[in-house]
């Protein structure tokens, strides 16, 4: 019985030591500050897109003064201008303020520990009709360790919570699209924003913000057969916005639809026109004229070719033409043209464009054969 009362209490004194070492453990995660004024920082990420502009806006943030406080300061502001961040290997936007830079010109009036709300405010946007700036709503909770120094007051540490967890106020990352986990929650002291600009124009308008314009030329070719042509596109992953398109059949517009996947199928004669009214600016667009499978007569004497945009291996007569990929970014047009090569087209009879010249010879041959004759019978 002592043995067993004995082996209960050796139970019961490592299960204090174990509850102890976890309640220093979460003691440690509350209190032990993580970042200095100059290493701890708040990250802005926004996500736009390889292609897409720039957005003229203003990112604004505050840190609210909790209550405990040692003196009272009651709110920071914090502006980070979409002027100041720099672009990522994604084309996305970096952006961040030191604590040392959120607090410069804030005095501390004693030592102590400062705690704060921190939350994204609404920006300064100059605003697109077609633009939308989608803003960050999480909050963070700031605790600022100041200490006394020589000439007053000083930051010395700092922490950061999301309101569950510590997190590392000093990681930033590469780029924006690692701001955040799989679960879009937020990495380190950061707000991830997203930007889409969409590039919209009239139904009417005549080019759009993208169009392929087809062209048949030769003697012999057909400006009335419909090539078939695919126009394949794939969306800027922070914008799956809306493609709409027409077909204009010479000064004759289409009827403007709304597209449901890419490709976008067209069949185009002389003169027509593939019209992109509206697009995601970022988005990867390439134009495929399926020559290869035509029916048109002579199909094989047809070479086709890009006013730009043409691959690094050009097709050969009669063969499809894939266009090099592109990002919108702005209106932009390509030409696709057919050339039927006339000397792969043997004529079988007279001529109509060369009777004037035949016409002419056989007047002069017969002119020398009436003056042979006249001479034959002078000379009789």
């Amino acid at each position: 019985m002592k043995k067993l009362n004995k082996f209960f209490a050796i139970l019961v004194a490592l299960a204090m030591m174990a509850t102890l070492c976890v309640m220093s453990a979460f003691a440690a995660e509350d209190e032990v500050p993580t970042g200095t004024d100059q290493t701890a920082q708040l990250v802005k990420y926004l996500q736009a897109g390889e292609g897409v502009d720039r957005p003229d806006a203003t990112f604004n943030f505050t840190l609210t003064a909790l209550e405990g406080n040692p003196a009272s300061i009651d709110t920071v502001n914090v502006a980070i201008p979409a002027s100041s961040m720099t672009k990522d290997a994604n084309g996305d936007y970096i952006g961040s303020k030191t604590i040392a830079e959120i607090f410069n010109g804030v005095t501390f009036p004693k030592a102590g520990e400062y705690k704060f709300t921190a939350d994204e405010v609404a920006p300064t946007f100059t605003q697109g009709a077609n633009d939308e700036l989608i803003c960050d709503d999480d909050t963070f909770e700031v605790h600022v360790y100041v200490k006394n120094t020589d000439d007053g007051t000083a930051i010395d540490k700092v922490s950061v919570s999301d309101g569950t967890d510590k997190i590392d106020p000093t990681e930033k990352k590469d780029t924006a699209d690692e701001g955040q986990d799989n679960d879009g929650k937020n990495i380190g002291f950061s707000f991830t924003n997203t930007y889409k600009k969409n590039l919209v124009t009239d139904d009417d308008d005549d080019n759009g913000v993208l169009n392929v314009k087809k062209n048949v030329t030769g003697d012999y070719a057909d400006k009335t057969y419909q090539f078939d042509f695919d126009l394949a596109y794939t969306l800027p992953a922070a914008n799956a916005g809306t493609v709409k398109y027409r077909i204009d059949r010479g000064e004759t517009k289409g009827t403007v639809q709304t597209a449901t996947a890419s490709p976008i199928d067209a069949q185009l004669a002389n003169g027509d026109k593939l019209v992109i009214v509206a697009m995601p600016q970022g988005t990867t667009w390439n134009v495929t004229e399926n020559l290869a499978s035509a029916t048109v007569q002579n199909k094989d004497s047809y070479l086709a070719s890009s006013d730009k945009y043409m691959p690094a291996t050009a097709p050969t007569k009669g063969q499809d033409l894939a266009t090099t990929n592109q990002i919108l970014s702005a209106a932009d047009a390509v030409v696709v043209t057919n050339a039927l090569d006339n000397t792969d087209v043997t004529p079988t009879g007279i001529l109509i464009n060369n009777l004037p010249y035949i016409v002419l010879a056989l007047v002069a041959v017969g002119g020398m054969v009436a003056y042979v004759v006249s001479r034959r019978k002078e000379e009789e």
